[in-house]
């Protein structure tokens, strides 16, 4: 986290730069829990720029955001929740597998063999690998994700992954979803889950190692790290970049991600009230 923090210090003095201007967002909530959700809320509009939590009652919470421009579409759209969730991939990925490596599929997908997951297909995007999705009979229990990797060649960086239905936790347990940077400068995500969610994710991964959980947002898989142990108290941290490649990149990246997953975490439903620059001394 002090390597992100000095990164983003960096980001904001570079070139001596004026910093940018402030905004005031004033939000409400008819179903209340302000003093639960002022914090999250903090985190959840932490793609829009420099955000500090000014007040929180039960049914209002109003924020600061440096930003050089801003409206309330913007927040608003930050503000839609998005269900997310741990998965375990599928022990038997055989209903989406591909006959052999090398196979062309539909819309220019390929069979490629994967050292940890074995024959996958792989293509440009999701969408180009709905025929190969439709036409797979897969159990109830089960369902069809698809994660794309930023950093391989555009043409097969997305593949399928047969996920379970039922989540390893759910993000209703999810307390905090924050980003930061591993010693060798890769984006990771820190997240922490409340009492439920540390007992259950326990309880699952001890009897799981080995196997690949995905993060699910929205219904789609978003990445699905290997579980090497046992995740005994509640907090765990998945890496989301890649060494050598762009850090400012991954870490705005990785900003939006941790914001969008936090608020999926609120326990309120906030409707944006009003959004107004703060005048700048030579303004007033």
């Amino acid at each position: 986290m002090t390597k992100l923090l000095a990164l983003l210090a960096a980001m904001a003095t570079t070139g001596a730069k004026p910093s940018p201007p402030e905004w005031i967002v004033k939000l409400s909530s008819e179903t209340g829990h302000g003093k639960d959700d002022g914090l999250k809320l903090e985190q959840a509009l932490d793609g829009l720029g420099i955000v500090k939590l000014v007040s929180a009652d039960e049914k209002r919470v109003v924020l600061t955001v440096r930003a050089p421009s801003l409206d309330r579409a913007r927040v608003v759209a930050l503000l839609v929740p998005h269900p997310f969730g741990l998965h375990f991939l599928a022990k038997d990925q055989a209903p989406i597998r591909p006959g052999r490596a090398g196979m062309k599929g539909p819309n220019g997908a390929r069979a490629e063999d994967d050292a940890f997951l074995g024959l996958l297909w792989l293509a440009s995007t999701c969408e180009s690998l709905d025929p190969v999705r439709a036409k797979a009979a897969i159990p109830p229990d089960q369902w069809i994700g698809c994660v794309c990797d930023v950093y391989r060649p555009r043409a097969y960086r997305c593949r399928l992954m047969l996920l379970e239905q039922a989540p390893i936790v759910a993000g209703t347990s999810l307390q905090y979803a924050t980003p930061g940077l591993t010693d060798e400068g890769v984006a990771e995500l820190s997240m922490g889950f409340d009492d439920e969610g540390r007992r259950l994710l326990a309880e699952r991964t001890r009897s799981g190692i080995g196997r690949f959980a995905a993060m699910v947002l929205d219904g789609k898989a978003l990445i699905a790290p290997c579980v090497k142990e046992p995740i005994e108290n509640g907090r765990m941290r998945v890496s989301v970049g890649t060494e050598g490649k762009d850090t400012l990149a991954q870490v705005l990246e990785t900003r939006m991600l941790a914001a969008t997953i936090s608020a999926s975490t609120l326990k309120g439903r906030w409707t944006v009230e009003d959004v107004v620059r703060v005048p700048g001394k030579d303004e007033l």
